[in-house]
């Protein structure tokens, strides 16, 4: 296996090429194209970058789980978020990628100076990517319903517990779901009842605005 190395998988119904192999991080670039069938017939073609376990697709190999094909009618393999498609060269797109992703990682931390775009607390050692609109991920194999959602202008910078409560939502519905918290303790939770009796609590009713939206 090495870059420009074409294959699919048994679970993948598609085309997956090799962008940068880096093995003493034991990862494997790849970009994955699958094509959106309708009526039996392809319609258009949904085309994303990964990350995958270098030493796992190894394996994987030697399982039969992927094997080398040819795919005909396929369009270009997509290099970056942005277009054109081929704006680079194969041998330097994993170095690229890399770099690009420590910088761009560390400017979505500055976005809001370090701090939650949603509660606004400080971010953790362990912070969160957050997809403002969702890429909403497959759950049976590798991809993304909404691979168009992964670029740069909609990444925010989450504290772990908010991005894992607003998971695939969108800010609306994130937004209305905080909101139900208040009604579903004042129906599930005899301490926080208890607190409010005692006036440890005092309910606000207001609107909840997100960090990055004050």
């Amino acid at each position: 296996m090495e870059i420009g190395t074409i294959f699919t998988g048994k679970h993948f119904k598609g085309r997956v090429e090799v962008l940068g192999i880096d093995e003493a991080n034991n990862i494997l670039r790849v970009s994955l194209t699958k094509p959106n069938i309708s009526n039996g017939k392809t319609t258009s073609f949904s085309n994303w970058n990964e990350d995958w376990n270098l030493k796992h697709t190894k394996v994987g190999f030697e399982q039969g789980e992927y094997f080398l094909k040819h795919f005909k009618d396929y369009p270009p393999t997509f290099f970056d978020n942005k277009k054109p498609y081929n704006v680079l060269i194969k041998e330097q797109v994993f170095k690229t990628i890399v770099k690009a992703s420590k910088q761009i990682r560390e400017n979505i931390k500055n976005k809001y100076g370090g701090k939650c775009a949603y509660c606004g607390c400080d971010l953790p050692k362990s912070w969160h990517i957050d997809h403002i609109k969702p890429i909403v991920r497959n759950l049976k194999g590798n991809g993304c319903e909404r691979p168009e959602n992964h670029n740069v202008e909609n990444l925010n910078p989450s504290c772990p517990s908010c991005n894992i409560v607003k998971g695939s939502l969108s800010l609306e519905s994130f937004r209305k779901k905080i909101s139900g918290f208040v009604t579903s303790l004042n129906r599930d939770s005899t301490q926080y009842k208890f607190a409010k009796r005692y006036g440890l609590i005092k309910e606000t009713n207001k609107e909840v605005k997100f960090y990055f939206e004050k």
